[in-house]
């Protein structure tokens, strides 16, 4: 099975460049070649966690330099996604500690300000803690586009290059599930906030509300309360 991911750089003025080409030449498949007067360094790398810990540190030295490329099974990254890959490859060094990654993957918790009770555990932890507000977002109740709605999530985050993604369990168990029955939504700022799960404090004495991310907040300001979520 070839290696998913290759990183080949040119040689460069950059004071990092001796130490990049350290780190390239631990991976097994170091390679250099001429390319005219160029002279080009590429590395590939498998999905062990040492690999792609080098693979990390590897693209964090050389992803700002001009002539540097990663493919991933074959698909360069697009330049607005080099910086955000890193992170991903960050979380699948973590997810590749585990003896399957799948459990790390799958582990993120349903926030307790959540509508969708009982739904499968969503594929991907990195997404759905960062971005628990847009995972909510998604129209759960609606089979035809919650699972376009999904994916877009994903690929906007930059998911397609983890080596760990697996969308067809996933996908397997969403078709069966049937999310609960919700009351219809409410316009305004005070529906807003009772279909996010916020309560408002009715007195003085009342407990406070659980913690919800700041994002609810930023939801709230940007939709007119005459308007209500689109």
């Amino acid at each position: 099975m070839a290696s998913p991911f290759i990183v080949t750089f040119p040689r460069s003025s950059s004071s990092a460049y001796p130490m990049a080409v350290r780190v390239a030449r631990q991976s097994p498949g170091y390679a250099e070649t001429q390319v005219g007067r160029q002279l080009v360094h590429a590395a590939t790398f498998g999905t062990t966690a040492e690999a792609l810990m080098v693979l990390t540190e590897l693209w964090r030295l050389v992803r700002g330099w001009k002539g540097a490329r990663l493919e991933v099974d074959g698909v360069p990254v697009l330049p607005d996604e080099r910086a955000r890959v890193g992170e991903v490859l960050e979380c699948a060094v973590r997810a590749a500690t585990f003896p399957e990654p799948g459990p790390f993957c799958t582990s993120a918790p349903t926030p307790s300000w959540s509508r969708w009770r009982g739904r499968p555990a969503f594929p991907c932890r990195f997404v759905a803690i960062l971005n628990a507000v847009a995972v909510e977002a998604i129209e759960w109740d609606h089979p035809a586009r919650r699972v376009i709605q999904v994916r877009a999530l994903l690929a906007e985050r930059g998911i397609r290059h983890c080596p760990f993604l697996a969308l067809g369990p996933f996908e397997a168990a969403l078709a069966t599930w049937r999310p609960p029955r919700l009351a219809p939504p409410s316009a305004g700022t005070a529906g807003i906030r009772r279909d996010l799960g916020v309560k408002d404090l009715k007195g003085p004495g009342d407990p406070p509300a659980p913690a919800i991310p700041d994002t609810v907040d930023e939801l709230i300001r940007e939709w007119p309360p005459e308007e209500g979520p689109r």
